[in-house]
């Protein structure tokens, strides 16, 4: 039977993925899925590709600097 201080430890850890991989960007695509699946069931979801190639593009298009 596991310990209590293993219990937390592991709880630690599944947290600290949790908010690497929502930093980093790794689980968007899942999310984006979780969503069509929810609101739109009825359209197609986009490739992995699409979803990243739509995605950048979102962030870097309106972008504008002076230098």
């Amino acid at each position: 039977m596991p310990s209590e201080l293993s219990r937390r430890l592991r709880a630690v850890r599944a947290a600290l993925g949790d908010v690497i991989r929502g930093a980093a960007g790794t689980d968007a695509y899942a999310h984006y899925l979780a969503h069509q699946q929810r609101h739109h069931p009825h359209a197609a979801p986009w490739s992995r590709a699409e979803f990243f190639r739509h995605d950048l593009a979102a962030r870097w298009e309106g972008i504008r600097r002076c230098c």
